[in-house]
Order: structure tokens, then C-alpha cells, then sequence
């Protein structure tokens, strides 16, 4: 029998993340998280006391044991490291980013050119690049097959540039694209730059209160939606939301 859970559910959410097991990298939903673990929507090839390798955003690539499987969603509890960087003023309101690389082409005022993807989210993507881009500037990308148009240079640093799509990838398209590219036989994992910053926290404190000032009236019309009660996914799918900014207090 399993010992009562020592941390409660810190925060119930509906953002997407990345798991690596034997099955490879996958593109899934964090559920929930504690200081202990998280639940994911259930993956392919998730079995309890598999060694799992899972990150929710920039703190970093975590590592875990599985330890249930049931109704279609999965626990992992985490070993090592700090707990606390799970807790929720650590969660960041930023796109998770898969270490994928692959032979990209990368069109810069109709020309093709050859790159390579560096990472990826459903938001944007980091590639490297011989040609000479500047932040603002509009070029397409093709990865295995799907076309991202009108993307927008937003810097450039080292070799490498970042990319934002005209729009976010639909999550069911992400992990066919994701699944497509760790077909491909040259294709590997990378490290994320080690530029990369490290970004705060965009939740109050324990006894700070939330300004409104940050939120549209839209978002604060979530926001107290929230706090009366209502459920993240049921937020998300009223409102036609998938966004990695949907994280809500539980």
C-alpha cells in the first residue's frame, strides 16, 4: 500500500511539458505539482517504478520514479535535487522548451537556407544559423515536413537566433511534429544555451496580493473565475485557451 502523500498539491495547472522515458520525448500536460512530484496526462510507455526524466520549464531537467498509472493520468514522485524548485513561485510563465535537434530550412526573403533546430516549443523555436538575421525580422521555417510561416526573429546571440511563431502550435499537431523529428536517424537531443535566463516568479508571495495592473480585464476575469472555484481545464476549454500562462493557485 502507498504511504499517504507528505506534500499536498501545490498547484493544479494545464500546461504543456516534456517526459523522456525508453519511449523517447514526449510532449504531455502537467496536471498538478507538490513539493514531492507531478501528474501528467499518462504517455506512451508510462509503468510504475520506471526512471523518468521530465521538465516544466526553465528550472531544468528533473528526475523521478514512477509511481501510479491510473485513469489516464500519471504521478511521478521526484528524487534528489531541491524540492522546492517545484513549488509554485518557481513555475515560470514560459513555454516549456524540447531539446531536439535537427536538419532544419530556414527561408530568409524566399531563400532556402540549411540550419538546425536547437529546441522547440509550441510557441517558437531556437535554430543556428549561418545567415545574418537581425531581431524583428520575418522568415519561415520548415521541420520535417510542416511550413511555419511569418515567424519573427526575437534575438540573435552566439550563433544561434530565437524564433516566434505567427501562431502557437496546437498541442495534438506539437507531439506529431516532436514524434515526427526523433524519426528522423540524424536527429538528436541538445543542452539548452547557457545564456538561457532564469525567470522569476510572475505569482505573489505568500501574503501578496495579486495587482491588477499586470492582468487585462479578460485575465482577471480568469483570474476570479479561479478563485471562485472553477477548475483550470474547464478554464481553459470554456475560453478556448491552451497557454502556458493558464496556472492557477490550487
Amino acid at each position: 500500500m502507498l504511504e499517504k502523500r507528505q506534500h499536498p498539491s501545490a498547484r493544479s495547472t494545464f500546461r504543456g511539458a516534456y517526459v523522456r522515458n525508453q519511449a523517447g520525448l514526449q510532449f504531455v500536460t502537467l496536471r498538478n505539482m507538490s513539493g514531492s512530484g507531478v501528474c501528467f496526462d499518462a504517455f506512451s510507455g508510462a509503468a510504475e517504478g520506471d526512471e523518468v526524466e521530465f521538465c516544466i520549464d526553465s528550472t531544468g531537467v528533473k528526475r523521478g520514479v514512477v509511481r501510479w498509472v491510473k485513469d489516464g493520468l500519471c504521478g511521478i514522485v521526484t528524487h534528489g535535487g531541491n524540492q522546492d524548485e517545484l513549488a509554485p513561485h518557481y513555475l515560470a510563465q514560459r513555454s516549456v522548451r524540447l531539446p531536439l535537434s535537427v536538419a532544419v530550412k530556414l527561408y530568409v526573403d524566399g531563400r532556402g537556407e540549411d540550419a538546425m533546430l536547437r529546441n522547440i516549443s509550441i510557441r517558437g523555436a531556437c535554430i543556428s544559423s549561418r545567415s545574418e538575421l537581425a531581431p524583428g525580422q520575418l522568415v519561415s521555417l520548415a521541420i520535417c515536413g510542416s511550413l511555419f510561416e511569418l515567424a519573427t526573429v526575437r534575438w540573435v546571440k552566439q550563433g544561434l537566433c530565437g524564433l516566434r511563431f505567427a501562431n502557437p502550435i496546437h498541442p495534438s499537431r506539437f507531439r506529431e511534429l516532436v514524434a515526427k523529428v526523433q524519426q528522423v536517424p540524424d536527429a538528436g537531443l541538445t543542452c539548452p544555451p547557457d545564456f538561457t535566463p532564469r525567470v522569476k516568479s510572475v505569482w505573489p508571495e505568500e501574503g501578496q496580493t495579486i495587482k491588477r495592473a499586470r492582468f487585462s480585464e479578460e485575465q482577471m476575469g480568469l483570474v476570479e473565475e479561479a478563485e471562485a472555484g472553477a477548475k483550470t481545464a474547464d478554464l481553459a476549454t470554456r475560453h478556448g485557451a491552451w497557454s502556458d500562462d493558464l496556472q492557477l493557485e490550487g
